[in-house]
């Protein structure tokens, strides 16, 4: 239980207590009206029984307030009408991991101070206020709306926020139902570093759709770019690889076509995690033989679908901080190759199936990684009997 005495420190400008073990219970709202010179209020994991329009009208109290952090406290609803109207610099509002089950109230997007909006995960359902006109949040710079059931076209939900488009760093749309194009629009955005539009494709009606656009470029300060689980086609621009400051690109499950080549990756410099998968048949990675990556820090690569082969990749020879190796339906033949023994004591998962991979399984590799690691060579032409791997 949250002590009541706290409402008697009129003069606090900062509380948090959040994620607390066991999690704090309220029930009487009375002290928290009562500070009313509090800039940061962090309550994430706190359960209130109260109505949520008694917990905002507390809130309302306190006119200086600057963040607001209610995540996960097993709110049910929204207001309708904006609940704030004593609050003139309200900048951070977090309210992620709560149940709402209704729409997003358009109050929520008038708030032009706002800097950082969090709703991911809270059964938020139906059409965005965007679809109604333009927004008036120009000073954002991180907005989450990941895990709901949120529909409408992607395009017109962009074009909505366009006021932000010199601000707006973080845009995670990730987890939803969104549909359409990705718009010229969005190459404005050039302060974006993070972009997730991932897994918006849950049924036949649902998904980002398209080819990237050749623009996709132009957004410099991009470090993480995440299309996976659409419904995106065409071939994958080149310029891509204008993307120096990218670590991370997730082009997984979508039906692309064409090839990639050294040039998408030519200024990738710091990419840690690369993976593409596609429903096509007509896709394939072809680089050339003796091509050396610009990035010597890869952690993470996951190509599956796709053609890699016939031999092994050998510009992952020299990715020394390699731990996760996925080349799944990858058209690869012949032997395993020995430097992927040198490097098997860093490997978690290593994954190899649906390959035409042939001669004995490899009882020279050492897996020797904290975890367990995963190791799958199944539909491949290997023969001899399963080692026993250390690890």
């Amino acid at each position: 239980m949250v002590p009541t005495h706290l409402g008697n420190l009129s003069n606090l400008h900062h509380l948090d207590i959040s994620y607390q073990f066991p999690p704090l219970l309220v029930r009487d709202l009375s002290w928290l009206s009562a500070l009313s010179s509090l800039q940061y209020l962090g309550m994430n994991y706190v359960n209130f029984t109260n109505s949520p329009h008694e917990l905002f009208r507390a809130v309302n109290n306190m006119p200086s307030l600057s963040e607001l952090h209610l995540g996960s406290c097993n709110l049910v609803s929204l207001p309708q009408s904006y609940p704030f109207s004593n609050i003139t610099s309200l900048s951070v509002l977090a309210l992620g991991g709560n149940s709402f089950n209704s729409s997003i109230p358009s109050w929520l997007f008038n708030m032009s101070t706002l800097t950082k909006l969090d709703l991911f995960f809270s059964s938020l359902i139906g059409l965005v206020p965007s679809m109604h006109g333009r927004w008036k949040v120009c000073k954002l710079q991180d907005l989450n709306l990941s895990n709901n059931f949120l529909t409408g076209d992607i395009a017109e939900m962009i074009e909505a926020m366009s006021c932000s488009n010199q601000s707006l760093e973080m845009l995670d749309l990730g987890d939803n139902q969104l549909t359409g194009r990705l718009p010229h629009s969005l190459e404005h955005f050039n302060s974006l570093f993070y972009l997730d539009l991932s897994r918006n494709s849950v049924n036949s009606h649902s998904g980002v759709s398209g080819p990237i656009p050749a623009f996709i470029g132009n957004l410099s300060n991009l470090d993480s770019l995440n299309l996976e689980g659409n419904k995106m086609n065409g071939t994958i621009p080149e310029s891509i690889g204008k993307l120096t400051n990218l670590y991370t690109l997730n082009l997984l499950e979508n039906y692309w076509e064409g090839t990639m080549t050294n040039t998408h990756f030519h200024n990738l410099t710091k990419l840690t995690s690369f993976s593409v998968s596609s429903k096509k048949n007509s896709f394939a990675m072809k680089v050339t033989n003796d091509w050396f990556p610009p990035f010597n820090h890869l952690r993470h690569v996951e190509i599956r679908d796709c053609q890699v082969g016939p031999t092994f990749p050998k510009w992952l020879k020299d990715q020394r901080f390699l731990n996760e190796i996925i080349l799944e339906s990858a058209g690869i033949s012949g032997v395993i190759p020995h430097w992927l023994y040198n490097m098997s004591s860093q490997i978690s998962n290593l994954d190899l199936s649906h390959n035409k991979i042939s001669g004995y399984f490899p009882k020279e590799m050492n897996f020797t990684s904290s975890n367990s690691p995963k190791i799958d060579f199944s539909f491949n032409y290997l023969k001899g009997p399963v080692p026993l791997w250390s690890g």
